[in-house]
């Protein structure tokens, strides 16, 4: 490994975070997300909780039902995010909130780095963290990528908006005979 010490991050947001940068139209979308779900609290807690049920139980569940998951969806891609790190260990990349412990991938396992282009909708089924025919596959956004593959045959796609940026750093803590595919 090179003395040079690589250092890397990038946070990609959700495409619906994307599609909506406006500040006040994410705090009206969070604004009407938390008023139903603290309706959706209300409506639980005198249903379950105080066993006072209305004479449409069934559609006020389904109703509740469809809420909940429209809710929880919503909160999920307004929070999601995609965060890529690079250090003197190699690459750790983490999703919250639907991952907190980063999926490591240590520069000794590395075998060659290769930047590519690639079509997330095709290639992996769409964007977020996905597998397919060609590995795993991390991206949020964006036809642009670097292509890690590993010394045990798997690859890994890392999409990233500075692409060229983050094959440096990788590359900087490679051995010059694995640099580059």
């Amino acid at each position: 490994m090179d003395n040079q010490q690589a250092n890397f991050t990038e946070k990609q947001s959700s495409l619906l975070r994307v599609f909506t940068k406006g500040a006040w139209v994410q705090q009206v979308s969070m604004g009407l997300i938390l008023v139903i779900t603290l309706w959706l609290a209300w409506k639980t807690l005198l249903q379950v909780v105080l066993g006072h049920v209305d004479a449409s139980t069934f559609s006020n569940q389904m109703l509740l039902t469809l809420l909940a998951v429209y809710v929880l969806g919503m909160f999920v891609s307004f929070s999601m995010r995609l965060i890529f790190t690079v250090d003197a260990d190699g690459l750790a990349i983490t999703c919250p909130p639907l991952m907190f412990k980063p999926f490591r991938v240590e520069t000794k396992q590395i075998k060659s780095l290769q930047l590519c282009s690639y079509n997330a909708a095709k290639e992996y089924g769409g964007w977020g963290i996905r597998r397919g025919n060609n590995g795993r596959c991390f991206t949020m956004a964006g036809t642009r990528g670097v292509m890690i593959s590993m010394k045990d045959g798997n690859h890994i796609l890392v999409g990233s908006q500075r692409a060229e940026e983050l094959e440096m750093a990788l590359s900087v803590l490679l051995p010059t005979s694995r640099k580059r595919k």
